[in-house]
């Protein structure tokens, strides 16, 4: 894990001519990619819980970028990289603090959009604490594909975000749900948090895109940097899908929070998939650390 054969980051983009291959034959359907982690991130219950949920959705391949992550979270990309759903790679910006957040999430996701130019049909962009969701379907192929399909001038859409408050006590899991209790031991974000507030923000403003690769020319954080010519960005529908965001903020007044227990429709597949990635996780061993 976390190695490569040439450690300068600018050598990861693939040339387009280099990785071509028939667009017909994808590896993956869906790919998420990741911005790098860093300041020692160390939340690994997070990491399985969004993977787990992004799993069940229909999300088959995930791509991290470490800059410094700690003990816990790197023993769990070890795990899902030997499980090969997960790809991993150093990220070291070498620049100050305050610069790398943003500096580094800008290059992942162009070093992800080329990467997985031909190897991916449609990329998901978004943080370790967000989740694309898709609200009339179970799973995410049948909302993104008829999107594209429908709309071919497209070349990304939009999910409009929306913020689950992780600080505010939420109503428990549904009691008729035997493993309720697991989700409320381990704080699965995705189950456990229901509270959300009352609105969706427009547009460019905190959403993330997931984009068909060969109709983009530059990514970036919220939306889309560079369409390539003849496409254009755009937005899904609020009662398609939207962005789960779980973060803590004050609390809001009554009127301007929503009871959204969703994604219980496929909680126990998630609980599922969460137990069997700590089975997997408790017998995985890292040798060093980078």
């Amino acid at each position: 894990m976390l190695d490569s054969t040439n450690k300068d980051n600018s050598s990861f983009i693939h040339n387009e001519i280099q990785s071509k291959r028939n667009k017909d034959s994808w590896r993956w359907n869906i790919t998420r990619c990741f911005p790098a982690f860093q300041g020692g991130y160390n939340k690994h219950m997070e990491l399985a819980d969004t993977v787990a949920a992004s799993r069940v959705m229909g999300v088959n391949r995930f791509v991290f970028y470490v800059e410094s992550a700690g003990p816990a979270v790197l023993r769990m990309l070890k795990m899902l990289e030997k499980e090969g759903i997960a790809e991993v790679y150093p990220w070291n910006m070498h620049l100050y603090q305050g610069d790398l957040y943003y500096m580094a999430q800008f290059s992942a996701i162009q070093e992800c959009l080329y990467r997985h130019l031909w190897s991916s049909r449609y990329l998901l962009f978004g943080d370790v604490d967000e989740l694309f969701v898709p609200r009339k379907h179970l799973s995410l192929m049948p909302l993104i594909q008829p999107l594209f399909e429908q709309k071919p001038e497209c070349g990304a859409f939009l999910f409009l975000h929306t913020t689950y408050n992780c600080r505010v006590a939420t109503q428990s899991p549904p009691r008729n749900v035997d493993p309720s209790g697991f989700a409320i031991r381990h704080r699965l974000n995705s189950l456990t948090h229901v509270l959300r507030e009352d609105k969706l923000w427009r547009p460019n403003d905190r959403s993330k895109p997931v984009l068909d690769p060969h109709k983009v020319s530059v990514g970036s954080v919220h939306v889309v940097g560079k369409m390539r010519t003849g496409f254009k960005q755009c937005t899904i529908q609020r009662e398609d899908a939207f962005l789960h965001h779980y973060r803590c903020f004050g609390p809001l007044p009554p009127e301007r929070q929503l009871h959204d227990p969703y994604l219980w429709q496929v909680g126990p597949a998630i609980i599922q998939q969460v137990k069997t990635f700590m089975e997997k996780y408790n017998n995985t061993v890292i040798e060093q650390y980078p």
